[in-house]
């Protein structure tokens, strides 16, 4: 008798939500997190179950957390660059003050790959509080920036922290599949995509609604282990007529191999091509979202 696959995927989730609970506690006890942060995801992930088709947080109450989130970041990492802290230099963003904290890696990988394209225009799936459209207009200025996100109290941070950038934003649910994004040369997501479930196909829609704006590339940092990313972005592209030529690589950090992010790109590039998940998972196990 063949073993329930509802079964199978419940028992998934479990075993993901133990290990989660674990990397919380853990984070909590080396003060990587605040106390504040603890609980609201414990609570957003018990209420989420039911309120928002299985992603990882309760999106009405997301910016609560998301406030935590930046205090606890920015314990150990440079969340906002100053012009006199940081300079791009030969692809490459070098800190210029030993004093000032070093940008997290994922941050630093993410910037460094989108300003080594030669684009303008430059959109920001679930912008937040701005910070990483803020640091790339920082460190090349004559950037066209876009943001979207799905929360008003959202884009409200996104205001209130850098009052001075002027970008063209808008309240956009990613999962709709009826949403209409901006069309611009390329369009990214860093740790967004990765907490949204693929229940009623809305990890599909967000990935299609990214392919539609995007027209020369497409930059993901994402948890690889939530989705099978390479499977689902390969689909899309083949369904587009605009990105079926298109092309999927991975570029690791130089300062963590660990950290790597996905590129697709309508022409050939020279980074290492991404024809196996293993070169993003890196033995991570693959968990049903």
């Amino acid at each position: 008798m063949g073993v329930n696959r509802n079964t199978i995927r419940r028992s998934a989730r479990l075993k993901s939500a133990i290990v989660s609970l674990l990397r919380l506690t853990l984070s909590l006890s080396l003060r990587k997190i605040t106390f504040r942060q603890f609980c609201l995801e414990i609570e957003m992930r018990l209420e989420n179950q039911s309120t928002w088709q299985g992603d990882d947080f309760n999106w009405a109450k997301y910016n609560k957390y998301y406030l935590e989130e930046l205090k606890s970041i920015s314990r150990v990492h440079t969340l906002i660059i100053e012009s006199n802290e940081f300079r791009l230099s030969g692809g490459r963003i070098r800190k210029l003050n030993l004093r000032t904290a070093n940008l997290h890696p994922n941050h630093k990988l993410l910037y460094e790959t989108i300003l080594g394209t030669p684009v303008i225009e430059v959109l920001e799936i679930g912008c937040g509080g701005g910070d990483h459209l803020a640091n790339l207009k920082t460190l090349k200025n004559d950037l066209d920036l876009f943001g979207v996100d799905r929360s008003a109290a959202q884009l409200e941070t996104f205001r209130s922290r850098h009052p001075e950038l002027h970008t063209k934003l808008e309240i956009v649910d990613i999962t709709n599949p009826r949403v209409e994004l901006p069309s611009v040369e390329l369009v990214y997501s860093q740790a967004v995509l990765m907490h949204i479930s693929e229940s009623e196909d809305r990890f599909s829609h967000a990935l299609t609604n990214i392919f539609k704006s995007a027209t020369k590339y497409v930059v993901l940092m994402e948890n690889w282990a939530q989705h099978d990313f390479l499977s689902a972005v390969t689909k899309v592209m083949q369904e587009s007529s605009s990105w079926k030529e298109g092309k999927l690589y991975f570029k690791s950090s130089d300062e963590n191999s660990k950290v790597r992010l996905m590129i697709a790109s309508i022409h050939p590039l020279q980074e290492s091509p991404l024809s196996n998940y293993e070169d993003l998972l890196q033995g991570q196990p693959l968990i049903s979202h």
